[in-house]
């Protein structure tokens, strides 16, 4: 479905690296090239993070083989950026973050946001965002996935200090979901897909 965007979501610039920032692009369909995608200017300057991240962006809804829909843009990928993509879409984890739920939806990718706060401006990047509609056709939850893709990140006790040092900006990701929806944050659930270990975790 075709939206207007909600209000107070502008295209202004936001940087992915502040924490006060975030940022959506909903509308690119998943039929980029790896040669578009990775171009030889492009590509010097993305680190193997930035590499995976924009391959997650990339993807709207999985259909079958979980590595099949990659193969052009991971062509030119570094082969680091390329194991540690598939091998997190091959887990049963990070698949379920890329299927279609049943029932209507709307889904925003890399969305820019801009919304008023108590103190000033807030701008920003949700990741990904599944807004579920109800049988009326209002929204009625909202799940926000932001992907992590921290080297640091291996065991139970470093997603335990993971989870913690990402939960300001969840919490301020809920709040403006919650401004941007109209629901109250009890219906949008963030969750942190830390894609080196395969593991997602509710904030």
């Amino acid at each position: 479905r075709s939206l207007a965007p909600p209000p107070f979501i502008e295209e202004g610039f936001a940087s992915r690296h502040s924490p006060r920032s975030i940022n959506p692009s909903a509308g690119k369909e998943f039929s980029v090239t790896g040669r578009t995608l990775f171009g030889e200017n492009r590509g010097r300057a993305l680190k193997v993070g930035d590499y995976v991240h924009k391959l997650f962006e990339n993807l709207d809804w999985l259909v079958g083989d979980a590595a099949e829909p990659f193969s052009a843009l991971l062509e030119e990928a570094p082969e680091e950026a390329r194991e540690h993509f598939l091998r997190c879409m091959k887990t049963d984890v990070t698949r379920a973050v890329f299927l279609k739920p049943t029932g209507e939806v709307d889904l925003w990718r890399e969305k820019k946001f801009c919304v008023l706060r108590e103190g000033g401006m807030v701008s920003g990047i949700f990741d990904r965002v599944v807004l579920r509609r109800d049988v009326s056709g209002a929204w009625a939850e909202v799940e926000l996935i932001d992907f992590k893709t921290d080297r640091e990140v291996e065991n139970e006790e470093d997603i335990a200090v993971a989870v913690e040092r990402h939960r300001p900006q969840m919490e301020l990701y809920r709040e403006a979901l919650s401004r941007l929806t109209g629901l109250d944050a009890e219906r949008i659930a963030c969750r942190l897909l830390f894609s080196r270990s395969a593991r997602l975790v509710e904030v």
